[in-house]
């Protein structure tokens, strides 16, 4: 497994660095390590490039803010009883060695609300923990599709649900599960500032004489292999203790006949679809998940978001069923972050106007020049980021994105900027003006291509 550790060095980084020297490049969500080598800046530098801020650079940017929202994460996570401090000499020498590191980053919601994430550093338990242990599975598209078309066909009833930390709010009951991560900096200041004397006691330094703090995580918390998986039980426990019955072909598609119809869930981690005929057995599920899932909070956080009506928003798709049956699936605002991106990498074109194939596309010139590091950097992240809109919305584009995924290890200038048509030379012909029999005109022909 060792051999599958990037070492964040040499060439294989290097679409890494180039993607990070562009502004709203990437997509806010994504996650990259890097090295410091590649950038000779700050980490806050990088992270203000992706959108997403560490807490060393958030307060640069938004000041307090910054820091009530890393303080409100740590309250959260208290007030869930997601960590119990532990002093080193109680650990085992195994457990001392997968004590992972904890990281908060922040990020500007929408709204303009300055949000905090804990996550932990899992790459210590990829040598003891098997892929097949801690693998959770996803709805398929497909499944997702297809269940679309049964809800337009049959008229139901569709709502979409958010279970709020989803991670933070699974417990795990076997102790040999739980994950120990050690806090340090601003992060033990405010742990102990919340609870003086459950945390106080445990502090201790290192060895440059930063605060840290030994915790045993009772909850499952991002970062750490295992927890989407625990989710994942956890989640299907509460269906099928009310009667419900997990699909063979996909394991995230539930299925039970209430009042002599089907609902049906499909969830993808802590994002849920409900479809049933009638309204009120969609009210009752979304209720008993409410009573499994949310745990709610002074501060008025922790409220389970669930979405009625004809249009939702689904794992990244507009589902829209204002048209008795039938179903409009759209990614508009995905495919807008998409141009967005190409216009600011090449202001000076505008792509192609249609979605099928390009006549020079599947011709390759072995003559023309590679793309410099970072347009070629541009060039990956862009079509990365376009299959999930031909397989969810547009498979229009399939074909042409099947082979620009083939060209993204070594790009050349006709990848990304589609040649120019070869064309002959303009011609003349002679037409015959039947006035007098005498007169003729010359006109000019465009050029074929």
């Amino acid at each position: 497994p060792k051999d599958f550790i990037p070492s964040m060095t040499v060439n294989r980084c290097a679409y890494a660095a180039a993607q990070l020297e562009h502004q709203e490049v990437l997509n806010p969500d994504v996650h990259m390590f890097m090295q410091q080598d590649f950038c000779q800046a700050e980490p806050d530098v990088v992270a203000e490039i992706m959108m997403q801020l560490s807490l060393k650079a958030g307060p640069n940017k938004w000041g307090n803010e910054a820091c009530k929202a890393a303080h409100t994460e740590m309250k959260q996570l208290h007030l869930r009883d997601t960590f119990k401090p532990k002093h080193a000499h109680e650990l085992t020498h195994l457990q001392r060695q997968m004590t992972l590191e904890s990281h908060v980053f922040l990020k500007e919601k929408r709204s303009g609300e300055i949000k905090g994430r804990t996550a932990a550093g899992g790459n210590k338990q990829r040598d003891c923990i098997s892929k097949e242990d801690a693998s959770s599975p996803t709805v398929a598209t497909e499944s997702v599709l297809l269940s679309c078309i049964i809800d337009a066909e049959e008229g139901r009833d569709v709502a979409v649900v958010d279970i709020p930390n989803a991670f933070v709010q699974t417990h795990m009951e076997d102790e040999n599960d739980m994950t120990h991560v050690r806090i340090r900096g601003v992060l033990v200041d405010a742990l102990v500032d919340i609870a003086p004397d459950v945390c106080g006691p445990h502090v201790t330094t290192d060895k440059r004489g930063v605060k840290q703090l030994i915790v045993q995580c009772q909850n499952a918390i991002h970062g750490a292999m295992t927890a989407s998986l625990l989710h994942y039980k956890k989640f299907v426990k509460s269906l099928t203790d009310i009667g419900f019955e997990l699909n063979p072909c996909d394991p995230c598609i539930a299925n039970k006949m209430i009042e002599g119809c089907q609902m049906t869930v499909c969830f993808h981690v802590d994002d849920c679809k409900l479809s049933h005929k009638k309204r009120r057995a969609v009210d009752k599920i979304i209720k008993h998940l409410r009573k499994k899932h949310e745990q709610m909070f002074e501060d008025g956080s922790g409220k389970m978001k669930a979405s009625r009506g004809k249009i939702h928003a689904y794992l990244s798709m507009t589902l829209d069923h204002s048209v008795p049956g039938q179903v409009n699936i759209s990614m508009f605002d995905y495919i807008e972050e998409i141009i967005t991106a190409f216009e600011k990498a090449e202001p000076k074109t505008h792509g192609t106007k249609t979605s099928a194939a390009p006549v020079n596309l599947f011709k390759v010139n072995d003559d023309s020049p590679k793309l410099p590091a970072h347009e070629a950097a541009e060039f990956h992240d862009l079509v990365a980021k376009t299959p999930l809109a031909t397989k969810r919305a547009r498979p229009d584009t399939c074909t042409a994105i099947a082979f620009l995924t083939t060209r993204v290890r070594e790009p050349d200038e006709d990848d990304w900027r589609e040649p120019p048509a070869r064309t002959r030379p303009a011609t003349w012909r002679t037409i015959p003006v039947h006035q007098g029999g005498r007169v003729s005109r010359r006109e000019r022909l465009a050029p074929r291509a």
